[in-house]
């Protein structure tokens, strides 16, 4: 593939090079479509925050789940659960890692907040 041809055309607007800037994630340029709506986000968040994800307790002191490194395997029970297909669980996952999001709970510590400040 010939490099200019693997970015956007500067003298293009963003729908001639078919790109969608998603205004509640600045930085981040989804190709095609939105990843998930604003209310999806939100339950995936708050179900990885309760329960059946890291389980935050504070008793006395904060106490949560998660397998630490790269494991995201909360949140991918979680967002399969939620009825999204295999691809849409994919385009999550890279986007809360590219915020910070390296495990469960440095999604909620990182990438959360950049997504619904």
């Amino acid at each position: 593939m010939d490099i200019d041809t693997a970015w956007p055309d500067p003298t293009k607007t963003a729908e001639e090079n078919n790109l969608i800037y998603v205004e509640r994630m600045p930085g981040i340029i989804q190709h095609g479509h939105d990843i998930l709506t604003m209310e999806q986000w939100r339950e995936y968040f708050a179900r990885l925050e309760g329960p059946e994800g890291c389980d935050f307790q504070e008793s006395p002191t904060l106490t949560w789940k998660c397998g630490g490194g790269m494991d995201k395997s909360l949140s991918e029970a979680i967002l399969r659960k939620m009825g999204l297909d295999e691809n849409i669980v994919s385009d999550v996952l890279e986007t809360v890692e590219s915020l910070g999001g390296g495990c469960d709970c440095e999604i909620l510590f990182n990438a959360a907040e950049r997504i619904d400040p």
